[in-house]
């Protein structure tokens, strides 16, 4: 079963591509291979948020939490690099967050 996170990713994605957003979820902790019968490592870059998108040409950082859900030492730091560095970064709680962005 879903998290009460994961349920507000899921929608926030589905939103996001309805409106023809280029955008996908991306997981950045280690995944279970029931091949290997064990995880695959994670080797990416601590604090990215889950959703990522280009929108008009600018990267975009969609961190997904609950009402009561705070952001890592990493997120906010990633956050801090993503829009020092032109980026926009946006913490969500609720799909309805997305029409204060304009994203319908």
């Amino acid at each position: 079963m879903a998290t009460p996170e994961g349920k507000i990713q899921a929608a926030v994605l589905k939103r996001l591509k309805e409106a023809g957003v280029f955008c996908w979820r991306q997981n950045n902790t280690a995944t279970f291979d029931p091949k290997m019968n064990g995880y695959r490592s994670f080797n990416g870059l601590k604090g990215v948020p889950d959703i990522l998108a280009v929108i008009d040409g600018q990267f975009t950082g969609f961190e997904i939490k609950t009402p009561k859900g705070r952001q890592s030492a990493d997120q906010k730091l990633f956050e801090q690099r993503c829009v020092r560095n032109g980026g926009a970064y946006h913490l969500i709680r609720d799909v309805s967050d997305l029409d204060a962005l304009g994203i319908t």
